[in-house]
């Protein structure tokens, strides 16, 4: 069993959100969101694999992302790849 625990540093007024270049000063909140426990391997892994797509951008109700335009780049760059591991 592998355990990742899932953080999230807590902006403050003033700190950038919307150019990833820019980092925040290391005294920023962290907070614990959670714990994921990976217990095994899926069956037919490889299959899952080709049909996973890895998308970024947060798709719940509630949760936003940043303005930085990056996270649209890569959200396409992922999708472009995802369809290419489709097709293969």
């Amino acid at each position: 069993m592998v355990t990742f625990e899932l953080f999230a540093q807590v902006a403050q007024h003033g700190d950038v959100t919307d150019d990833c270049t820019v980092p925040w000063p290391e005294s920023r909140a962290e907070v614990k969101l959670g714990q994921v426990h990976l217990h095994s391997v899926m069956e037919d892994n490889e299959t899952e694999q080709t049909r996973i797509i890895f998308d970024l951008v947060p798709r719940v109700e509630g949760i936003e992302p940043s303005g930085d335009p990056f996270i649209d780049t890569r959200a396409a760059a992922y999708l472009i790849s995802g369809r290419e591991r489709h097709a293969a």
